[in-house]
């Protein structure tokens, strides 16, 4: 088992493999381009590097060579930047990595044309791999990165639409089945196959891989939920209690709102369903603020004022507060204990099926990550 210095360590190079190769394909074009200008953002940011490593180390456990899966690799980390930055916008989150999100440094418009751009990227070092792989890897690779790309959009839809449509009877095998599309996928499952697939593993192998990954991803993500109402944002890099101000459905509230009493539920779906108050001025306030304008001197001083407050009451009134979150943090600890039990049942899982891949991989630091990662996915605190 490595030893966390040497996890890291190995998670830093194999990060830095997949920035260089990303950095390399836009330095073909004009860096000043705005289409480019914000794509090595997030990249660049402080972060795990979780997917390229675990492609990596996969491939490498198998035989594979380096130099034949860090393009893949960039890819999935391009993917992975992408989806943040989208995501960071149907969230409408404020921090990523211990810095404003994309969305809050340049706008809602070119934050999404930042991941597009993202998008559009990572799809050269797959064709890439038509010339440094047999045509047959390639094509593989390509119909996985396709798949991926399709689970994780109809994962992030289920939970839009469940935001969409006020749902909280989300049962927990329906927010097993979102995070296992939304997460699973594109953080363990594609990269692992990936690797495989590059290192020419049989079939039958690289299918136990998958299912590995899948309930090691269920678990990651089981255990990210938790981190977000426990950890301090210092260690994650992401405001407190963020899902409970974005109104995200996790396993936590799940379980909350499926043994609550109806007095609990009725307030913590009323406060749920209120917005988040903006970073900024509200846009509905200086609307109204031009509509008095355009009525001039029609209208008295102390009325002007005194319409202006009562909008801004009722505004407040429908925006959450720090006190009603910070009793609906409260109120969820013993869902948070469960859905703790919940993450420990899907990692033994994980490692059970580990302990029958383990054999297939010759003793190397590149299986010892693929260890290492499985205790960090069991026992993370960021």
């Amino acid at each position: 088992m490595l030893s966390a210095a040497q996890r890291d360590a190995y998670l830093d190079a194999c990060r830095a493999a997949a920035v260089g190769h990303i950095t390399e394909l836009i330095g073909t074009r004009d860096r000043g381009h705005p289409a480019y200008r914000a794509v090595l953002d997030y990249p660049l940011r402080e972060a795990k590097g979780l997917r390229p490593a675990i492609a990596i180390a996969v491939c490498r456990a198998l035989g594979g060579r380096l130099a034949e899966i860090v393009p893949t690799a960039s890819a999935f980390e391009l993917l992975h930047n992408a989806f943040l930055v989208h995501d960071d916008v149907e969230d409408g989150s404020e921090l990523r990595r211990h810095a404003p999100t994309l969305a809050v440094q340049l706008g809602v418009p070119l934050a999404v044309h930042t991941g597009d751009t993202m998008l559009s990227l990572a799809l050269e070092p797959l064709l890439d791999n038509m010339r440094l792989l047999d045509l047959g890897r390639a094509l593989r690779l390509l119909g996985l990165i396709t798949r991926v790309m399709r689970k994780t959009a109809e994962g992030q839809a289920l939970e839009l639409t469940w935001i969409a449509e006020q749902r909280w009877d989300i049962t927990a095998d329906q927010y097993v089945e979102m995070v296992t599309h939304k997460t699973a996928w594109y953080t363990f499952a594609g990269p692992i196959a990936a690797g495989a697939i590059v290192a020419e593993a049989p079939p039958a192998l690289i299918d136990e891989l998958s299912r590995f990954a899948i309930d090691l991803g269920v678990a990651f993500q089981v255990r990210d939920d938790i981190l977000n109402l426990r950890a301090e944002p210092s260690a994650t890099g992401k405001e407190s209690w963020g899902d409970l101000w974005e109104g995200k459905r996790t396993l936590i509230l799940a379980l909350f709102f499926a043994r609550a009493a109806p007095e609990d539920v009725a307030f913590a779906r009323a406060l749920l369903a209120r917005r988040r108050p903006g970073a900024g001025a509200d846009p509905a306030a200086a609307q109204l603020d031009r509509a008095l304008d355009r009525l001039g001197d029609r209208l008295a001083p102390d009325v002007r004022s005194a319409v202006h407050a009562a909008f801004c009451d009722i505004g407040r009134a429908a925006l959450k507060s720090g006190e009603d979150v910070d009793r609906l943090r409260r109120m969820i600890e013993p869902e948070i204990e469960q859905a703790a039990h919940i993450a420990a049942e899907f990692a033994s899982r994980a490692s059970e099926r580990w302990a029958s891949i383990r054999p297939t991989m010759a003793p190397s630091i590149h299986r010892d990550l693929i260890e290492s990662i499985l205790e960090f996915t069991i026992t993370r605190e960021h």
